[in-house]
């Protein structure tokens, strides 16, 4: 709760909802909402799915819900 930064997986867009339950993953939605509910002020996706070539599908997604989101890369570095 209230944390600066929360980072969470997100394999899957919400278009592939049922995809993410079948294989227990989460959506970028639902990550989101996970954020809202904690009450973080920042959201980082991470382990996204090699089906998607950028992130912009996923951070989009998320975007719907929490606007404070971004999506990872590799040796990514932040600041708080």
């Amino acid at each position: 709760m209230n944390s600066d930064i929360l980072v969470c997986e997100a394999t899957y867009s919400t278009k592939l909802e049922e995809k993410a339950a079948e294989y227990l993953h989460m959506t970028s939605k639902q990550a989101s909402l996970l954020a809202n509910q904690a009450k973080a002020k920042k959201l980082i996706l991470t382990h996204f799915s090699q089906r998607y070539k950028t992130m912009e599908e996923i951070e989009d997604d998320a975007k719907d819900v929490f606007s404070n989101t971004i999506c990872a890369y590799d040796f990514m570095k932040i600041k708080i």
